[in-house]
């Protein structure tokens, strides 16, 4: 062979050997990252005693929550409790078999029940048809394959998602002899419905609405059967005025509730545990009657005309107007009814607080101290057991301020204050008392709008009513009532002292090519948004709507201030410290500040840009501080089964928490968190979730206690305080005014959101200031979107005038999921977020780089030190034990290969040279 021919034939070789060498090295670090990121347990483990005995309490506390939870909505005639007159029940609907159990994504916890509906029946004592369940299980295999077809439709935005209910008319399925076996088997039916939900979509028009199929079967079921219980196993409300027209007997609402915690239904059914909950969603009858419901979620969502970043590698970019101001859920529905622009009545159906007991109960305000200049009004209730069997009672206190037409919003009905009894005895009485802050009664004035010159709290000079309610609807007695002569004006906050003022008047989308426009309870007709003609014309990816602003143009600027006068700070000292001395101190503690300074000085730049911005579900080690690295769970719906595997606890949905109106079943559930993490060696848990129902079409409302800010925030600050009080570091979650999942955060973009500042403080902001101020909550997580033009992580305004500064927060913020270069880098801006008060980057591209920042520049080392302070004290506060590091056998088993077939393909190139020469000596000599 000649030496050309040699060389050709050998430098192809090479260069294919060396590309295919290059790709594998590429495909190395991202199955590195995504390995870790996805089949490494992180070291947790549920083998241990310790940890089997922390999930036997847990489960114990699911039950716990389940049966406070369930929330009997209708009950005609005392349907229910079934109780020992009846022996045997037929189940319907496909979800009798396909139980919803939670919602899917990141944080929706384990899957799959352990505990069905028919074995909740039967473990309380009933008998249950097993024909028809068989039927069901054999038309799974049909629905699994729809199901997921339509799925991915959707994901597709195709908003066509079927229901594969099994029609009653299919004689292929329910045959003749099965429907007369079941009537002789059982005169009651329970029909069961499911609904799910998950992360990064939004629920599609129409999902929440009975199908025809689900009609026709209940109309059969109210026809042949002398009573029919539905079973609503849905993540979110639906239109169920249908059952009303046929006359169902009695609903149960029971969104997720774990792997285990179906196993209530049975005692609920039976009368074994009578039913406590109360929901925390507004049920219309028509979806279509809120004012957002084409300005929230997939409906709503917009694109700017003719505008894409080149940074985004996308021609689309979306926004989201919150239109209807403060007037979320029952506020719209209180409000409108009250100033007569609704007919409550056909409007609503079961109204927000609503939930039936078998017993009943009386409610008697006894005492009152204090008034709106006190620090809180205590109000005593005394609740009498009036009927038949024990149980438990919820006492809900609204405020109603007087409103004046043009001024500042108010809702005619506003939640401030709520208590859970114990469990009262037939004619047993208990006094609660409840404590109303006028803080929560104040309305924060965003505009001016009562024209007194100032922005902020007040408390406008006018007539106040405390009303004592059996939900937001339905009044008992107005238990005080207030005449206010001069407006209190609250410029401080009443926890930290620090001023109060406007900090986001960009986020209200005045400045937009088209201002956005709020809804006035002055003039409901004239403001009322008009419903989108073409919402169902726009395009795959959402509404065409105006034209980007030029805020929206800035967005794409991730450039930052330069600090002119900073100065480079002090690394690698050799101070002879560890995190151990620092470890259990106090932020603020003037006696330890030197020991601070002298341990970051120890740090080197790159420590801090290994900590900050590689966190990949653990905090990576320190050597030169002594700092091990920290296990980081997610959830809320337990330690997440992906990270620690089957033997975790899937705890109820947290819309289920909130049904059961108990701050102490919330502690618990925070408690009981903090066991299961010790248990396993995990510091930190990314929960609870605390965003807002703004409509029921938002996809991770599973994951959201409720429509109003104020009972979530009730709810979140009892399970931070809880965790924490066990040692367990939580990270409040998504921080903030991220209620949809559609476009929140993908396709390189980032969702930009316009709210007003009263409707952020009041409603979508509240459940986070009540963590913070009340769950002293040492961990937040930002979010996806954009507040105004501003991700939410690079927002001084968010995460440092607001967060830190008025709210007194000392801990850590860590990211939603950093993808990288390959996805959301460029908007999730490294040095703008540290600069903004963004402190750790959860990420999956660790080994590939993770958030890099401009440690050349003093002004980003200064807020890298200072976010490292944030990150290091947060740590020392857990008390728990880190697991071992995240195993990296993939990365000590590959890197050896990768090294090794690199040295041979060099090898073979230098042969290829030195054989090469040898022939050109040869091919010379033969000429010669």
């Amino acid at each position: 062979m000649s030496k050309k021919k040699f060389l050709a034939i050998n430098v192809s070789i090479i260069a294919v050997l060396t590309a295919i060498f290059l790709v594998a090295n590429i495909a190395m670090v991202v199955m590195f990252d995504f390995l870790t990121f996805l089949t490494s347990d992180m070291g947790l483990s549920f083998g241990t005693v310790e940890a089997e005995e922390a999930q036997a309490k847990a489960e114990k506390l699911v039950d716990k929550i389940t049966a406070e939870g369930i929330t009997l909505v209708r009950n005609e005639d005392d349907a229910l409790p079934l109780g020992d007159s009846v022996q045997s029940v037929n189940l319907f609907g496909w979800a009798s078999t396909a139980l919803i159990v939670g919602g899917s994504g990141g944080s929706g916890g384990a899957s799959g029940a352990t505990v069905d509906i028919e074995k909740s029946l039967e473990d309380a004592g009933y008998d249950v048809n097993g024909e028809i369940l068989a039927m069901y299980r054999d038309y799974q295999d049909a629905r699994e394959m729809s199901y997921n077809e339509v799925e991915e439709a959707y994901h597709q935005y195709e908003c066509t998602w079927d229901l594969p209910e099994p029609s009653i008319n299919d004689r292929s399925l329910y045959t003749e002899e099965m429907l007369e076996s079941a009537k002789a088997f059982s005169d009651v039916a329970i029909l069961t419905l499911g609904r799910t939900s998950g992360e990064g979509i939004d629920l599609p028009e129409g999902y929440l609405s009975l199908t025809q199929e689900e009609k026709d079967l209940a109309k059969y079921l109210t026809e042949n059967y002398a009573k029919v219980i539905v079973v609503l196993n849905s993540n979110a409300a639906m239109e169920i005025g249908y059952f009303e027209e046929i006359g169902v007997d009695a609903i149960l609402y029971m969104p997720g509730p774990g792997k285990t915690g179906v196993s209530s239904l049975g005692k609920i059914i039976s009368g074994e545990v009578n039913p406590s909950g109360h929901l925390v969603d507004t049920f219309a009858y028509d979806h279509k009657s809120a004012p957002n419901y084409y300005y929230a979620n997939r409906q709503g969502t917009m694109t700017y005309e003719e505008y894409a970043f080149e940074s985004a590698q996308t021609d689309k970019y979306f926004y989201v107007d919150y239109v209807e101001g403060i007037y979320v859920g029952y506020k719209w529905y209180e409000t409108a009814a009250a100033e007569g622009y609704i007919d409550y009545d056909k409007t609503v159906q079961y109204p927000f607080g609503h939930g039936l007991s078998y017993t009943t109960f009386s409610k008697e305000v006894t005492d009152v101290r204090g008034d709106l200049r006190s620090d809180s009004i205590e109000i005593d209730v005394l609740v009498t057991n009036t009927g038949d069997v024990a149980g438990k009672e919820v006492v809900q206190i609204y405020a109603t301020p007087e409103y004046y037409d043009g001024g500042i919003e108010k809702a005619y009905v506003d939640l401030v204050g709520f208590e859970k009894t114990g469990e009262l005895a037939p004619n047993a009485s208990e006094t609660v008392t409840i404590s109303v802050d006028p803080f929560e009664i104040a309305s924060y004035d965003w505009n001016d709008a009562n024209g007194d010159g100032k922005t902020g709290y007040v408390l406008e000079a006018g007539h106040y009513e405390l009303k004592l309610m059996e939900n937001s609807h339905d009044l008992i007695a107005v238990a005080a009532e207030y005449d206010l002569r001069d407006d209190i004006y609250i410029d401080e906050d009443p926890v930290t002292g620090a001023e109060i003022k406007n900090l986001f008047d960009d986020a209200a989308g005045q400045d937009e090519t088209e201002p956005v426009e709020y809804l006035s309870r002055a003039d409901f007709a004239g403001t009322y948004p008009a419903s989108k003609e073409n919402a169902e014309q726009g395009s795959n990816y959402g509404l065409v709507g105006r034209k980007a602003s030029a805020a929206v143009k800035a967005a794409e600027d991730t450039s930052y201030e330069k600090d002119p006068e900073a100065k480079p700070v002090t690394t690698g000292a050799d101070n002879g410290l560890t995190i151990a001395d620092i470890t259990g101190t106090d932020y603020d503690d003037p006696f330890f500040a030197e020991t601070w300074e002298q341990l970051l000085d120890q740090m080197t730049l790159e420590d801090m840009t290994s900590l900050l911005g590689g966190c990949m579900y653990y905090t990576p080690a320190v050597e030169s501080i002594g700092l091990e690295n920290k296990t980081m769970a997610e959830g809320p719906q337990g330690l997440s089964g992906w990270m620690v595997g089957e033997g975790a606890t899937n705890y109820p949905c947290e819309t289920y928490i909130g049904l059961a109106w108990s701050e102490e079943l919330a502690a618990e559930q925070g408690a009981m968190f903090a066991e299961e993490a010790r248990a396993v060696g995990a510091s930190a848990m990314m929960a609870p979730a605390t965003n807002i129902h703004r409509t029921p079409y938002g996809g991770r409302n599973f994951e959201y206690y409720a429509e109003d800010g104020f009972l979530s925030g009730k709810m979140a600050a009892n399970v931070t305080y809880g965790a924490r009080e066990g040692g367990l570091i939580m990270f409040v979650k998504h921080f903030a005014i991220n209620d949809q999942d559609t476009h929140r955060g993908e396709y390189f973009t980032s969702l930009f959101t316009w709210c007003n500042e009263q409707a952020m403080r009041e409603v979508f902001l509240k459940p986070f200031e009540l963590a913070v101020k009340e769950g002293k909550t040492l961990g937040i997580m930002s979010s996806f979107n954009r507040i105004g033009g501003t991700w939410t992580g690079a927002s001084k305004a968010l995460l440092t005038d607001l967060l830190r500064t008025e709210w007194g927060f000392r801990g850590t913020v860590i990211t939603d999921l950093y993808m990288g270069a390959a996805n959301n880098e460029w908007w999730m801006d490294a040095n703008q977020g540290v600069l903004a008060g963004q402190d750790l980057w959860l990420t999956i591209t660790v080994m590939s780089g993770g958030a890099q920042f401009d440690t050349s520049d003093p002004t980003i080392q200064n807020a890298m030190r200072t976010a490292t302070k944030h990150v290091l004290y947060t740590l020392t506060q857990s008390t728990i034990s880190p697991a071992p590091a995240s195993p990296d056998w993939f990365y000590h088993l590959a890197l050896p290969i990768d090294i090794a077939v690199g040295v041979l393909i060099a090898a073979y190139a230098v042969f290829i040279v030195v054989k090469a020469k040898q022939k050109g000596k040869e091919e010379k000599a033969a000429k010669q």
